[in-house]
């Protein structure tokens, strides 16, 4: 990849960052392209935060007046609430702001593979917050989804395969029941054997 991409740039400079509050003021931060972030000891937090501030401009890098925020209890950081107080981590944004993407997404009639890519890439990060390995995840999943929801919402089996792009009713093997699904079938069979 060389030094040609910008992201690889930022990351570069913010670990050489990094490195010197580690190995000189005994400082550790998280660093993710532009963006860095520290917690300590309330004693210690305003210290640490005057450091960082003197480090970066020792080293000729602006710090953005916006993205500056004294040391609190609680800070947004790459998208997730830290609070410290409750010691919880929050994804309401990140959330809402998928939301409006789907929202917007139901709208649409065409996307490219770009827009396609940028709203997996977002559910992925959501579900890596919620634990889950998003590498189990893909356009397929969407794929699969929609023909299960669209199945349990009643729509059309030819509207199903229309709209998936299936020749077939090959769709029926994506769908999935939830165990209550699964038990209703098993009375419904019951009930007619035994009348």
């Amino acid at each position: 990849m060389g030094l040609r991409s910008a992201a690889y740039i930022c990351q570069r400079v913010t670990n050489a960052v990094s490195f010197i509050l580690d190995a000189h003021y005994d400082l550790q931060i998280v660093n993710y392209l532009d963006d860095l972030a520290g917690c300590d000891v309330q004693e210690k937090a305003f210290d640490a935060y005057a450091i960082l501030g003197e480090v970066l401009d020792n080293c000729g890098l602006e710090e953005s007046i916006e993205k500056a925020a004294p040391p609190s209890t609680s800070m947004v950081f790459l998208g997730i609430l830290f609070d410290t107080v409750s010691c919880t981590l929050s994804i309401k944004d990140r959330l809402e702001e998928i939301l409006y993407l789907v929202k917007s997404w139901l709208q649409k009639e065409r996307c490219s593979l770009r827009d396609l890519q940028s709203l997996l890439e977002k559910t992925k990060d959501i579900l890596e917050m919620c634990g889950l390995n998003s590498s189990k995840f893909s356009s397929h999943s969407f794929r699969r989804g929609g023909a299960t929801w669209a199945f349990h919402s009643k729509v059309p089996s030819e509207l199903i395969q229309f709209h998936g792009d299936w020749r077939s009713d090959a769709y029926k093997v994506y769908l999935e029941f939830d165990l209550q699904d699964k038990l209703s079938f098993s009375r419904a069979m019951a009930d007619e054997i035994l009348n």
